[in-house]
């Protein structure tokens, strides 16, 4: 049974992709399987708030890459502790 994933677990495994080396458009479509708009409309957010930052001039293939920002490493923090309590809360 499908279950549909949160918006922060979402948040946290791009972030993660990202900081783990998975760092161009095409890898995290792929290994978030999330439709084109719905890996865009995802990304907006992290982008918009300084989490990622969009590398343009790294690729020699033309694709748009994503480096994480300090803010987003700390981010990713926040959302495993925040994440953990609503399962430890969903189990009680």
């Amino acid at each position: 049974m499908y279950q549909e994933r949160l918006k922060f677990e979402i948040y946290l495994e791009l972030l993660t992709q990202v900081k783990y080396g998975n760092r161009h458009y095409a890898e995290l479509k792929n290994c978030t399987q999330l439709p084109q708009a719905e890996l865009d409309q995802n990304m907006a957010p992290l982008i918009s708030e300084g989490l990622l930052k969009v590398d343009l001039g790294e690729s020699k293939d033309n694709q748009l890459g994503f480096n994480i920002t300090d803010k987003g490493e700390q981010f990713i923090d926040f959302l495993r502790l925040a994440l953990e309590y609503v399962e430890s809360q969903a189990d009680s």
